[in-house]
């Protein structure tokens, strides 16, 4: 393996203290020619998957890691610090798995003092072979690195070198010197300073001493050195200070992703000053890429990437009392029994293309391998039914006759003429997304029954990243810069709409900035620099993650390896612990994650068949009632309709009373209409002149009638872009889903250059087609 590896790099990931993306931070390790790629993030994995990620897209192999603090109980149940060391994985399923553990260990010990991982539940994870892997005659799971925040380095900061041997060979002593490594760092600071070259000697010479390993770290926070002012304002942000406080945190911006060459060149200035120890700048390197080495990960092989993780089919009834024990048998045999219940009077031609449509889903099903997915929503579902708990599903999910005869959609597909690939197709492996509205009122009651029914080790919440803001950047910005409290919330309130990257360029355009551009104007001419200063650190926080919250909505639900895979800590809901993980990450670990939604609309809907039960003894079925009762419309059309969920809106009001709903699929077509895409490209106004008859129906082409004739010419649903591009090209619809997923984005001209050269090739010409 090539280049010099850094292995203690933490990336913006690492709230408050990491300022560089993991991409940015690889792609430069990549460019440096290093055959490896650390991310270690502080207190958790949260960059972990986006780390993996880049790492694939740049050719090198990921390795990762932790920096957690470490306490050991005493004897009088107190805890005794051992300061923060960095757990890197070794490069194996159980190395990935010991990690994952290790983290979630010391958030379960969180008291609001921050994550502490105890000493023996490390000692057991990173031995997991006990006295054999401590004794160094088996592999660790875990390499721990004793770094300058450890107790070790602490020691040896304050030239106390008795004591800092004596903290060590207590290490070794308890995990083994072949799970140890003592980390070599120095920033260059000033002699006699932590960080400094002779505090890096002295920690080389303590290794020497009790026979430890040392490896060459840089301790990476940021990728350039121009970064270290972001990292200030986080350092300042994370203690609650100002930047004059926090200059012991990061005494210099040595913290960047040095080059290979550079690092080199310190490991050489090291040794050197060195007057005890014997090793050598070659040797230092060289056992530095040794470690590198040992703790490489296969994505695909230690971590399960991309495998899609379901509960096990025992979980999901599959053997259990005369049920078979094929997912994708019983699958089918599920859906024929829906087809009786939902389809009870067919003509022979609808039957017919019933099942047809029925083969299509489950083939794809199956090929993808993901009945046990669906038979697992469907399990949720009519568990929450059975709660009593009203319970619809929302989304591209509705597309799937399959989900209709689970009665995971109470919405009819083939009636309302819905594409099954703009919900799932062989093009698209990953597996689906099923949203699911509860009622708001018993969200938290559905969660721990899904916990209760699944089991713990099977199922968590997902986490979220907040990143900056306008406002956030500027209150945390001003923070670090010492500005009177009051005065940062009346700068931040003047905040509104645009990035924080873009604060200079609003402070000239937008009118409501105009007497902080002016005042900041004026200190400048009087050689103040405040407000500059302010502007600066605040475009420099744009993005980066503020904090870790729980997602409003999502579950993930996996089989008995989860826990294995994912790090957890503490949500905000009650007693139910959350994955570092964030929705960018379910994909590519294969995570199957639910949406389950709490909507107070469906709460209403609740309590009023309950009043009505209650005072009228009338047991009303919502899916039995009229869907398009004229009184119901006449209401709608009144616009009087505050409290009703989707069209109570100032906007929406407006639009219901132009269109005047009559029937179900008018009020489809409004509230697709009422998205920015089409009220952004116009589609509002010719669709009304339409509808009322002020304005003829055209169509793009004669053959696009069939598709757009609902809309009366316009181009309003995704299926019609689906059916769009097609029928004009070709190129089938789970292709044709994909072209409308890049519209909009990047990928946007490409689409268009091979719509247009595919529809000439079909015979329809620029100027048959408007």
């Amino acid at each position: 393996m090539g280049g010099f590896v850094h292995l203690d790099v933490a990336t913006a990931y690492s709230a408050h203290h990491g300022a560089s993306w993991p991409e940015d931070l690889v792609a430069a390790a990549a460019a440096d020619g290093a055959g490896a790629a650390t991310c270690v993030d502080r207190d958790g994995l949260y960059g972990a998957v986006k780390h993996v990620i880049a790492c694939q897209g740049h050719g090198v192999a990921p390795i990762l890691g932790v920096n957690l603090p470490v306490a050991e109980e005493r004897p009088d149940g107190g805890l005794e610090e051992r300061g923060r060391v960095v757990l890197l994985a070794h490069g194996s399923a159980a190395g990935y798995s010991a990690l994952c553990r290790a983290v979630s260990a010391a958030h379960l010990q969180d008291r609001g003092a921050g994550p502490r991982l105890p000493l023996a539940r490390l000692v057991e994870l990173a031995c997991p072979e006990g006295p054999r892997a401590i004794a160094g005659q088996a592999e660790p799971a875990l390499f721990v690195l004793l770094g300058p925040e450890s107790d070790v380095g602490v020691a040896a900061a304050s030239r106390r070198y008795a004591q800092a041997r004596r903290l060590l060979r207590g290490w070794v002593s308890t995990l083994g010197a072949g799970t140890l490594r003592v980390e070599v760092v120095s920033h260059l600071a000033p002699p006699g300073e932590p960080l400094s070259t002779a505090h890096a000697a002295r920690m080389l010479a303590v290794a020497e001493d009790c026979a430890v390993a040392p490896v060459l770290t840089n301790m990476v926070r940021f990728l350039h050195e121009d970064d270290a002012t972001t990292a200030d304002v986080l350092d300042a942000v994370r203690v609650l200070s100002s930047l004059q406080v926090t200059e012991t945190l990061q005494p210099n911006g040595q913290g960047w992703l040095k080059p290979a060459s550079m690092m080199e060149r310190i490991a050489e200035e090291i040794c050197t000053s060195s007057t005890a120890a014997r090793i050598g700048a070659v040797e230092l390197l060289e056992r530095t890429r040794a470690l590198a080495q040992r703790c490489l990960l296969d994505p695909e092989a230690h971590m399960s990437f991309g495998a899609p993780k379901v509960p096990e089919a025992r979980v999901i009834g599959l053997g259990v009392s005369g049920r078979c024990t094929d997912p994708q048998r019983e699958l089918a045999q599920r859906c024929e029994a829906g087809l009786t219940a939902r389809y009870p009077r067919q003509s022979p031609a609808e039957a017919a293309a019933l099942r047809d449509r029925l083969e299509h889903e489950l083939r794809i099903i199956e090929d993808l391998g993901f009945a046990s997915y669906f038979l697992t929503v469907a399990e949720v579902v009519d568990m929450v039914e059975q709660m009593g708990v009203r319970v619809s599903a929302r989304g591209s999910g509705a597309s799937s006759l399959v989900n209709h005869l689970l009665r995971i959609s109470a919405v009819d597909p083939i009636e309302h003429e819905l594409v099954f690939e703009r919900f799932l197709s062989r093009r698209r492996s990953t597996l689906p997304d099923i949203d699911i509205d509860v009622e708001s009122a018993r969200r938290h009651e559905v969660y721990h029954r899904i916990v209760e029914r699944f089991g713990a080790e099977r199922t968590t919440l997902m986490s979220m990243q907040n990143s900056y803001r306008i406002r956030g950047a500027v209150r945390d910005a001003g923070l670090a810069l010492g500005l009177p409290e009051e005065e940062i919330a009346q700068i931040a309130e003047t905040m509104w709409r645009f990035p924080a990257r873009q604060f200079r360029e609003a402070l000239a355009e937008k009118p409501e900035l105009r007497a902080l551009a002016a005042r900041l104007d004026s200190e400048r001419e009087q050689g103040r620099q405040q407000l500059d200063l302010l502007v600066d650190l605040t475009e420099r926080l744009d993005r980066l993650p503020r904090h870790i919250s729980t997602h409003p909505c999502g579950i993930i639900l996996g089989d008995q390896r989860l826990l294995d895979l994912t790090p957890v800590q503490p949500s905000g809901v009650d007693g139910l612990p959350m994955s570092q993980f964030d929705k960018h990450d379910m994909d590519p670990m294969g995570f199957l994650k639910l949406d389950v939604l709490g909507v107070r609309m469906q709460s209403t809907i609740a309590h009023a068949l309950q009043e009505i039960r209650r005072t009228t003894g009338e047991r009303i079925d919502l899916e039995s009632v009229d869907r398009d009762d004229p009184d119901t419309y006449r209401l709608i059309q009144s616009t009087h309709t505050l409290g009703c969920f989707q069209i109570e809106s100032p906007g929406q009001r407006e639009l219901v009373g132009k269109l005047v709903p009559e029937r179900l699929s008018d009020l489809v077509v409004d509230i697709s209409l009422f998205r920015p895409g089409p009220m952004g490209s116009g589609m509002v106004t010719p669709y009304l002149e339409r509808r009322h008859g002020f304005e003829q129906v055209r169509f793009p082409h004669p053959d696009l009638a069939p598709v757009l004739s609902e809309t009366h010419g316009v181009v309003i649903f995704h299926e019609q872009v689906l059916r769009i591009l097609d029928r004009m090209t070709g190129c089938g619809l789970d292709r044709a889903d994909e072209f409308r997923r890049a519209l909009g984005g990047p990928e946007e001209d490409a689409v268009e250059t091979f719509f247009r050269s595919r529809s000439a090739r079909r015979g329809y010409s620029p100027r048959g087609c408007r």
